[in-house]
């Protein structure tokens, strides 16, 4: 028996998550297990700082605490609208030349992790590193943001979602839900569905 024996669904609906403090990139892949194909790609971004206008406590907590109780809030929208199987997330890095941003990240991660283990604990939350992804989309050049979504064009996902419309945090939560099922082996050669 799997692990994960949601993986085994006809069709798996995955919510990957390209984790940040001030912008986050969603997207959901819908993969089909009898052809190999991914059938479906949605994605967008999500910026927590506009959403704090909604929050009453903001003469009592911090810009910080503020910005991941909004991540969580919108995170549970998203989860509680969807029947996700799994939720799949890159992994904190440590930049050297931005140790603040290593915290922040992890943060972020930790408070959506933690809540839906709490609202939904039967949905795994995985986490992928972030060279593991860009291995697997192809796109090695970290420091140029366009290069993922050059790969993501070669990979023939723009046939199904225009790359070109989104920004580079939506493009990298694509980037993770492919690198999850490839990681996994469940791609064929052709792989989208159009």
């Amino acid at each position: 028996m799997s692990l994960y024996p949601q993986l085994q669904s006809l069709n798996l609906n995955i919510l990957a998550i390209d984790p940040g403090l001030n912008n986050i990139g969603f997207s959901h892949l819908v993969y089909n297990h009898n052809t190999a194909i991914i059938n479906s790609i949605s994605a967008h971004t999500f910026k927590p700082e506009q959403a704090i206008s909604s929050f009453e406590l903001s003469q009592y907590l911090d810009d910080r605490t503020i910005k991941l109780l909004a991540i969580k809030n919108y995170f549970n929208s998203i989860v509680n609208a969807n029947l996700f199987d799994i939720v799949v997330c890159e992994a904190p890095f440590f930049y050297p030349g931005k140790p603040g941003a290593y915290r922040a990240l992890v943060e972020a991660i930790t408070t959506m992790k933690q809540h839906l283990a709490e609202i939904m604990p039967m949905i795994p939350f995985i986490q992928l590193e972030p060279l593991m992804v860009k291995r697997y989309v192809k796109s090695l050049n970290i420091s140029n943001k366009d290069s993922t979504k050059d790969a993501l064009e070669l990979l023939e996902i723009g046939k199904y979602i225009d790359l070109n419309s989104l920004d580079e945090h939506s493009v990298d939560a694509i980037s993770i839900g492919y690198a999850f099922l490839k990681s996994r082996d469940f791609l064929e050669k052709n792989h989208v569905s159009v």
